[in-house]
């Protein structure tokens, strides 16, 4: 991580984990907004969602006049986002698709999720 200073604003290069300022139960319905509008996604997919949504309603825990080049979730956060799924999966509202579709472009450890209404 690179740090640079230009007027009042820091500049910060490279890999930054901000943590989620949402409570669980903000998170939940956020989850629920996402899965409403996705019939299949895959986890990175929903910790994208989860992210930019955060990051445009100032729900991340930035630092005062600070610029951010790369932010990723703490692992704190991921593991909320991995408890609510769980939930959401024994509730069967969603399910792992263990068989993802030859035409789906992932990465070898991705995980994808079914929506099972």
């Amino acid at each position: 991580m690179t740090l640079m200073n230009y007027g009042s604003t820091t500049y910060i290069y490279g890999t930054s984990k901000l943590a989620l300022k949402y409570r669980d139960d903000k998170l939940n319905e956020l989850i629920g907004e996402y899965i409403n509008k996705n019939q299949e996604f895959s986890f990175s997919q929903l910790c994208n969602y989860v992210l930019s949504e955060a990051d445009k309603h100032n729900m991340l825990d930035k630092e005062p006049n600070t610029s951010y080049s790369q932010i990723l979730l703490t692992h704190h956060d991921v593991v909320r986002i991995c408890k609510i799924l769980w939930e959401r999966i024994w509730s069967k509202e969603v399910m792992i698709l263990f068989n993802t579709p030859q035409d789906y472009i992932h990465r070898n450890e991705e995980t994808y999720f079914i929506v099972s209404k």
